[in-house]
């Protein structure tokens, strides 16, 4: 798989790569964690929502994982 920097779309993998530090608690989005977008929240700041995990997650803290590379042909 290519990692790509973009926002991510419905249905697109995203594989985590910033932690932000909580004050307590596990932390929602593990760093190198995978996850499937579930909903774009905010298409400017890449604002999505992953399935199984009810926090949001900005588009500066992961890449896009594409399964294959686009046709440029």
């Amino acid at each position: 798989m290519k990692e790509v920097k973009r926002v991510a779309k419905v249905g697109e993998t995203i594989k985590i790569v910033r932690e932000h530090p909580r004050l307590g608690g596990p932390t929602p989005y593990p760093l190198g964690s995978t996850w499937v977008v579930e909903e774009v929240a905010d298409e400017d700041k890449g604002l999505v929502y992953c399935k199984g995990n009810p926090c949001g997650k900005f588009a500066d803290d992961y890449v896009v994982l594409e399964k294959h590379p686009p046709n440029f042909n």
